[in-house]
């Protein structure tokens, strides 16, 4: 808008001139007059110069700013998308529940040891395929249905981090693995598999 009045007093101050030129007797009081507006005119477009180079020079800083947040936020986005996939991942455990010769045949468990059949003890297989198990977070997962008897857990969790919860009325029966403390439960394993009676 300043730019747009600038324009309209130079238009005018030219007519005034033109004006001038054209009276026979000169003026010398308008002549005067329109020094003083040339003048002053003169000072603000040079004010309006600086000004316009001011806005200018602020632009580019706003610019740059705006660069370096949106590069910011970039980092923290990826950041926190790392910092969850990293926590995720941290938390990610696996569970499996079935009869000792399903488990078997699935090739995640392996039978070693003992004499002619006795004797022998239950292991998680080495080459297991992790697609087989459920897969759960860890921190949020705290009970597991289990609804079989003669329950035997195989792989490795402290006995003071969870308890078996059994049924009332039938207490051969479990109903589910509780797990009292996640922390300690999954230290030792990742995996839990669980063979039913």
């Amino acid at each position: 808008s300043i730019n747009g009045l600038m324009k309209q007093n130079n238009e005018k101050i030219t007519e005034l001139k033109r004006r001038l030129k054209k009276s026979v007797g000169k003026n010398k009081r308008l002549e005067e007059t329109i020094d003083i507006l040339n003048n002053q005119l003169a000072q603000k477009n040079l004010e309006l110069v600086a000004l316009n180079e001011k806005l200018n020079f602020l632009d580019a800083q706003v610019a740059q700013l705006q660069i370096s947040v949106d590069t910011l936020t970039v980092q923290n986005s990826i950041k926190a998308k790392t910092i969850t996939e990293k926590t995720e991942a941290l938390h990610t455990a696996y569970y499996v529940i079935g009869k000792a010769k399903d488990l078997q045949e699935a090739k995640l468990i392996d039978r070693k040891g003992g004499l002619l059949g006795i004797g022998r003890t239950s292991k998680l297989s080495e080459n297991f395929d992790k697609t087989k198990f459920i897969q759960i977070d860890y921190t949020q997962t705290v009970s597991i249905p289990i609804n079989s008897k003669g329950v035997k857990i195989i792989t490795t969790h402290p006995a003071d981090s969870y308890q078996l919860d059994k049924d009332n009325k039938d207490k051969d029966l479990v109903k589910n693995l509780i797990i009292t403390n996640p922390e300690k439960f999954w230290s030792a394993s990742k995996y839990l598999v669980i063979v039913k009676g």
